[in-house]
């Protein structure tokens, strides 16, 4: 026989013997392709303390101002004479503060003691020496605000305070610009905490 003959022959039989037996085909096998790398995971944030929280919700003062403060303080008074200094002494005090903070708001009362004050009569007319009534004045302090070191508040008479905070001192200003009367007017105002 011919060899191209059998080779047929061959293949014949090994397609009839594979048909009747079925001998499974192995599936095509998709190639394989290269893994793609994940992405890198953002970096992750530190936890933000609790403190630096309300850091950013809530700006605290520098100090809390709640407790007594004595001093004096030295002032002209434009009504009804702009001739009249008053001298208040540091020791006992011509001024005191007692107050109570909440947060940035600040309540209190002042006392002032005129007692404890020289008056100059500048001009040569009569100054008021506000000693009826024994010579102590209270009143309460109105929109008192802390700002960092910055203190100020408005008494009853209109008069706006305007304090700087160092250490354990409040020092500035008292002014009243009333167009009527150019009140109280001063700069120069010092209080240290008792308590």
């Amino acid at each position: 026989m011919n060899k191209h003959v059998l080779a047929l022959l061959l293949i014949f039989l090994v397609i009839l013997v594979a048909c009747r037996h079925k001998i499974p085909v192995p599936e095509p096998v998709a190639p394989q392709q290269a893994p793609v790398p994940a992405e890198p995971a953002p970096p992750q944030q530190p936890a933000v303390p609790p403190v630096q929280q309300q850091l950013t919700t809530t700006i605290t003062p520098a100090r809390d101002l709640t407790g007594q403060w004595a001093g004096s303080f030295t002032f002209t008074n434009n009504c009804p004479n702009p001739a009249c200094r008053y001298q208040g002494r540091l020791v006992p005090p011509s001024l005191t503060l007692n107050l109570v903070q909440n947060g940035n708001q600040v309540a209190g009362a002042i006392t002032v003691d005129f007692n404890q004050f020289e008056i100059d009569e500048l001009v040569g007319m009569p100054c008021p020496t506000f000693r009826e009534a024994g010579g102590v004045q209270q009143t309460q302090v109105f929109g008192g605000t802390v700002s960092s070191s910055r203190f100020t508040f408005q008494d009853v008479g209109g008069n706006t305070w305007d304090l700087m905070l160092t250490t354990n001192l409040l020092k500035g200003t008292v002014s009243n610009n009333d167009p009527g009367c150019m009140g109280i007017q001063s700069d120069d105002v010092a209080l240290m905490r008792r308590t």
